[in-house]
């Protein structure tokens, strides 16, 4: 069990992490600074959009593999064989 104090002090250093502004809010501060609240808009749009289009290129990644995996077991053998064997080579696994 974790005791009061240590969990104190995670809790505090999670809040800190948690409101310190990050490096996409000094840019569309600046961008809003210089080019006034419409272009602050359309920079928080931007961003956004990256973020989806990122998580829909993971989802779309992942259910490939997936599918790939289910349809072809040999595939999915090669792989999982290829991977402990680089693993090997590179002396990961010992």
């Amino acid at each position: 069990m974790i005791d009061l104090t240590h969990l104190t002090l995670y809790l505090a250093a999670a809040l800190l992490l948690a409101i310190t502004p990050g490096p996409g809010i000094f840019y569309v501060a600046a961008r809003t600074l210089a080019g006034g609240w419409a272009e602050g808009i359309a920079m928080v749009a931007e961003m956004q959009a990256g973020r989806e289009l990122t998580r829909s290129q993971h989802g779309l990644q992942r259910t490939g593999l997936a599918t790939t995996c289910s349809a072809f077991p040999m595939a999915a053998r090669a792989m999982a064989t290829r991977s402990v064997a680089a693993s090997l080579v590179d002396g990961r696994i010992s």
